[in-house]
């Protein structure tokens, strides 16, 4: 039953790493993966799970998340290089869910590095809606 509920849980929280995705400019890909349900396989969810947990139980108020994922030791340490690891693993797990090519990746992750700097500011930022297929 515990298991159960910490799968439900991990469901929810690749849910909510979806929406971190989402918040951080990434609507176009996110409406595409919404427009048919995403069903993570038990692989899937193993890759994830832990990877999340890391990352997000950092204090000890989230101990009663930690424990629903079957987590039970100290909060893990905040370390840079580490979650900047973890990140990169989840958005390669991501890109393979949802099916991204190496340059809608790129575009993703850096869209100065793939259509360079916003002629109109100099900014490098990049319009979404302007590069939008």
């Amino acid at each position: 039953m515990r298991r159960c509920a910490a799968f439900k849980r991990c469901i929810s929280l690749a849910s909510a790493w979806d929406g971190l995705i989402s918040a951080a400019g990434l609507d176009r890909f996110q409406r595409d993966a919404n427009e048919e349900e995403k069903n993570y396989s038990p692989a899937d969810i193993g890759f994830i799970a832990p990877r999340v947990l890391e990352l997000v139980y950092t204090a000890y108020d989230l101990r009663p998340f930690a424990e629903d994922m079957g987590y039970h030791g100290e909060p893990f340490r905040w370390d840079e290089v580490r979650r900047a690891q973890l990140r990169a693993e989840l958005d390669a797990c991501y890109a393979r869910l949802y099916g991204l090519t190496r340059d809608e990746l790129r575009y993703i992750l850096d869209p100065k590095e793939v259509h360079g700097e916003d002629p109109s500011t100099g900014s490098g930022q990049v319009s979404l809606a302007r590069h939008s297929v």
